[in-house]
């Protein structure tokens, strides 16, 4: 559904560009599109076959999928292949198509290598000699392995002893009050779950345990971990253990304060911290004491690390912007570390767009400095910290720029025809004089369909001389105090063969006008009267529930311009609607609004679709009305129509067409036999006078006895009542041969017009007119040769009749016979 914010009533260049194929263009509306399955990073060794997976609450057009920003040749929405090697690891990118030019990303799963390498060169014994009645700690320290590998301890080969456990965060193997059956030797082996290896440690640890009668001051066999980095949300457990006669106690405390309520608990072997947040984090101190000389204590570190938030955004601070403006999107993000943001428009970077500009110390702040048509679709802010990432989106509408066309004044000139007096009525407009006060399209006809949607329907009423281009809804909202110079807001460009528009997000218990205003071809335009004030209320006035939901069973192609569509609908008796409201829209083109058309009759069940683009997918959908309210949206139904010829012109629905494209013309076999007929018979009748002329003038000279100069360069001759020329069937009843155009005017002789067409031959000049020869050209057209020194012009002095052509023939020497002037100013 559109946004009609725009408020202008000028004419606008452009239509709106984008609103999302199958969801609104707001950006509230659009968070309820996201993503219910995102592909999961995974560890994998080479040889396995993995999936990875992504879906959404909205069927998109097509899924896309990026190997490290490279494009996979997939559109599926599983993704499985093997892993062949290193160049098979990395990171793997869910793309979603709604169209050619709008998409939206998920967020990227790596793809890592599965290894456990063996242990790395080490002493190979160490040797701990406790007093029974401590606990301490055993620390096999692991190899590299991805994912983190399982370490396993035993004694002297066996089994571990009851006593024993395993620290979960560090791994160390913990010895609570040992006893001297927990003498012996330990050692540890690695093993990773994905993969069927396990490596021994070459390490051992040789543990002797004392009855303990020597008083021993208390001491670490292995220093303290000093930092731990922890996720919120989790559990850690900070190990602290040492050993000395008597038994050492262990206290813990949190440097600058105490210890987090609820969150810590001192525990055999250290202190575990529970449900971790940003509080716990900080400087712990673990002091040991027996007495026995001073207390020792160590400073362990807590890093605690959120995962990254876009709590806010993209927002915007232009909601929709034009051509040529300033934008800005900021996006507010949290996370420990703090997370960096990088942005996506349709999921494409947008770091080496040259308008657009990344600020703020976080990169948060999106700034678009000249927006344009490319700059619609979904704005995507990713936050991403070493725990994960997180993303915003939002649609941006670009609208079109406003450009404003100055109506020319209306003007009198004298007539050219009229001695100097002014002609009537003034001058002409650039609309060719039409009257500016025609009513095109009188009050459309409203149906409430939400309490925020009405639905307008118009009829056009127009034969005029000019071709519609577009159409515009235009309606103003009834304020509660007078407000000067309110402006009516504009809708987006609609076709010429609609005769219906869905007017959205308006306000329920509000009263609104509405009106139609046609714009032509020339820029001009004519708004036609506005309906009386609108209640829309909130609910339906009738006091009935919404008539039921069509639901859409089948499409065909008619035609590569046309689709059938066909319904089901059960009607309801106690209400009973007026007809169904058919939308459909090209599922390929980002951003495309969605036209509607009116069926009416509540027993229709199938309608044709016309004005469509060969070899190309629309989505089509359905509701049904009433005069107060509308079902709800059937769901998508898809079509391609049949393959045709590229330049097909789609038919026309409506009784206004778009300006007609020009085409090549076609020859026409009856026009060139009448010219060539015609040329002919011009051609015989100009030789038989200049024949009798010539034997008048040697008559006269045999009789005079001289040889006569050639005087014919001056002389005229007047021909009246000649026969109209016989034209591809047309005769130029009531026009002078030269009455307006060329013969040719730089076209073909044909071009789709009768060749005189109610205008001259000669476009408005004489052959020889001021002694140039027709506007610096040769005359030679069409295979016509306009023999120099031949000039036809108007006779002013013979009367004219409708059904003759008048011409006055002078036939001029083109050779020079040394005549004397006397003899040749006759």
């Amino acid at each position: 559904m559109l946004d009609l914010g725009c408020a202008s009533v000028t004419i606008l260049t452009y239509c709106c560009y984008l609103a999302i194929l199958h969801f609104s263009a707001t950006s509230a509306e659009f968070k309820s599109i996201n993503f219910t399955a995102f592909p999961e990073p995974l560890d994998a060794p080479i040889g396995d076959e993995i999936s990875f997976q992504c879906t959404l609450n909205v069927e998109p057009k097509e899924y896309q999928w990026k190997h490290d920003n490279n494009t996979l040749a997939h559109n599926k929405s599983l993704l499985t292949f093997n892993v062949t090697g290193t160049s098979s690891l990395g990171d793997y990118q869910c793309i979603a198509w709604y169209g050619s030019q709008t998409a939206l990303a998920s967020k990227s799963a790596r793809l890592s290598l599965a290894e456990l390498q063996p242990f790395p060169e080490q002493p190979s014994k160490e040797f701990y000699t406790v007093s029974k009645g401590n606990t301490f700690t055993i620390y096999c320290a692991p190899p590299v392995s991805n994912p983190a590998p399982d370490i396993k301890y035993s004694k002297d080969g066996a089994g571990l002893p009851a006593t024993a456990s395993t620290l979960p965060t560090t791994g160390s193997l913990l010895l609570v009050n040992v006893t001297e059956k927990d003498s012996g030797t330990y050692s540890c082996s690695a093993s990773n779950y994905m993969l069927s290896t396990t490596f021994l440690s070459p390490k051992s640890f040789q543990v002797k345990v004392v009855d303990g009668q020597q008083v021993e001051k208390p001491r670490f066999l292995r220093e303290p971990q000093s930092s731990y980095v922890v996720q919120t949300g989790s559990n850690t457990t900070l190990e602290c253990t040492a050993v000395g006669q008597p038994i050492p106690s262990i206290s813990w405390q949190k440097a600058n304060g105490p210890l987090p309520q609820d969150h810590a608990e001192v525990v055999p072997g250290g202190l575990t911290l529970y449900n971790v947040t940003l509080e716990v984090a900080g400087k712990y101190i673990c002091s040991v004491s027996n007495g026995i000389g001073p207390t020792i204590s160590r400073e362990i570190v807590v890093q605690v690390q959120e995962a990254p938030e876009v709590i806010e955004g993209p927002t915007l601070d232009v909601q929709h912007p034009l051509e040529g403006e300033k934008l800005t999107l900021t996006c507010q993000v949290k996370g420990t570390p703090e997370p960096t943001v990088t942005w996506l428009l349709n999921a494409q970077s947008l770091e080496k767009d040259k308008s657009a500009e990344i600020l703020g110390d976080k990169g948060n702040v999106l700034k678009i400095w000249n927006v344009e048509k490319r700059h619609a679709g979904i704005y995507q802010c990713f936050a991403t910290n070493p725990i994960g990432s997180d993303y915003g989106a939002a649609m941006v509408n670009v609208a079109p720029k406003e450009v404003k066309f100055e109506k020319e004044e209306s003007s009198t000139r004298p007539s050219q025809n009229s001695g100097g007096k002014e002609r009537r009525g003034g001058g002409r407009h650039r609309g060719g004089g039409r009257n500016k006060k025609t009513v095109i399209t009188p009050e459309p006809n409203i149906t409430r369909l939400t309490d925020k949607e009405v639905m307008l329907r118009w009829t056009v009423h127009y034969n005029g001389p000019h071709s519609i281009d577009i159409f515009k809804v235009q309606y103003m909202e009834k304020s509660s105090r007078k407000i000067q110079g309110r402006e009516w807001s504009t809708s987006n460009d609609i076709d010429n063969y609609t005769r219906a528009f869905e007017v959205s997000n308006l306000e329920p218990d509000r009263r609104y006008k509405f009106r139609i205003s046609t714009v032509f071809f020339n820029y001009e335009s004519v708004t036609g009267p506005s309906t009386g004030w609108y209640k829309l209320t909130k609910d339906d006035p009738s006091g009935k529930p919404p008539p039921s939901m069509p639901i859409i069973v089948h499409t065909e192609t008619e035609s590569p311009t046309s689709v059938k569509v066909k319904w089901n609908y059960n009607d309801s008796v106690q209400n009973p609607i007026e007809g169904f409201y058919l939308y459909y829209c090209r599922s390929d083109v980002g951003n495309c609004p969605y036209k509607q058309v009116e069926v009416p009759g509540k027993d229709t069940r199938e309608f044709i679709v016309t004005n469509l683009t060969a070899k190309m997918s629309y989505d089509f959908k359905i509701r049904s009305f009433t005069p107060f309210a509308a079902s709800p949206l059937s769901p998508l139904k898809m079509q391609i129509t049949k393959e045709g010829d590229q330049h097909h012109k789609p038919e026309d629905v409506g009784d206004v067409g778009k300006e007609p494209t020009p085409e090549q013309p076609t020859p026409n076999l009856y026009l060139y036999i009448g010219v060539a007929v015609g040329g002919f018979g011009l051609f015989i009748v100009v030789c038989f006078l200049c024949c009798c002329f010539r034997r008048h003038s040697s008559a006269e000279s045999d009789e005079d006895g001289t040889e006569s100069c050639s005087k014919i360069g001056d002389t005229t001759l007047t021909i009246q009542q000649l026969e109209p020329i016989s034209m591809n069937g047309y005769a130029n009843h009531g026009n002078s041969l030269n009455h307006g155009n060329s013969l040719n005017h730089g076209n073909n002789l044909n071009h789709g017009n009768n060749l005189n067409h109610g205008n001259n031959l000669n476009h408005g000049n004489h052959l020889n007119h001021n002694g140039k020869m027709l506007n610096g050209r040769t005359p030679q057209r069409n295979g016509f040769n306009n023999y120099p020194g031949m000039t036809i012009t108007n006779n002013p002095l013979a009367e004219s009749e409708q059904s003759k052509n008048v011409m006055e023939l002078s036939y001029l020497s083109s050779q020079n016979n040394n005549c004397s002037a006397e003899g040749s100013s006759n």
